[in-house]
């Protein structure tokens, strides 16, 4: 009996060591503060995107901003830098792929690179799908020149339904970035 037990503890700590790296990336991740609030957080590789925000944010008050690089790091980008509300910084878009699909999503820009964070969502498809699309404006329209991202899918918190009552500006998607086939 206690051979019985020392060798289904041990099968017991095995498995647990080489399940730790799955759980470790279906991990949900932000970027944000502790006095920020996490509107949307997903992990794209080793590193995690992140739309943080003022707990009070709303259609005329509070700020909203966009982080990438990797978690417990000092960030690669932080869009804007200032604090100011989203209507101010960021354009976002809904364009619609048919009856049953549809992409959203939050786009700024800084030089001549667009930055595009989507929502691809279908009644077809068995999850959503999250990720960033950058180019440059210039190339927007060629899907071979822009590079996507896309988020784990296990590490994706939030979504972009909030947004709708901000009033940010909307731009027309189909003129700024061509969307690929979506697997």
């Amino acid at each position: 009996m206690r051979f019985l037990f020392k060798r289904t503890k041990a099968w017991a700590l095995l498995l647990a060591v080489l399940l730790q790296p799955l759980a470790a990336t279906a991990q949900k991740v932000s970027l944000c503060t502790a006095e920020e609030k996490t509107f949307f957080s997903c992990s794209i590789h080793k590193k995690a995107v992140s739309l943080c925000g003022s707990a009070d944010l709303s259609e005329s008050v509070g700020y909203l901003r966009y982080i990438f690089g990797p978690p417990g790091r000092e960030p690669e980008l932080v869009y804007p830098r200032a604090r100011t509300h989203p209507k101010n910084a960021f354009t976002t878009g809904l364009y619609s792929l048919g009856s049953t699909s549809a992409i959203s999503n939050f786009q700024f820009s800084i030089g001549e690179n667009v930055y595009t964070l989507y929502h691809y969502q279908s009644a077809n498809a068995p999850t959503n799908l999250f990720g960033i699309a950058v180019g440059k404006a210039a190339d927007s329209m060629a899907p071979d020149r822009l590079t996507y991202l896309k988020c784990n899918r296990s590490s994706v918190a939030g979504n972009f339904v909030w947004a709708d009552k901000l009033q940010i500006p909307d731009v027309e998607m189909k003129k700024r970035v061509h969307w690929p086939a979506f697997d």
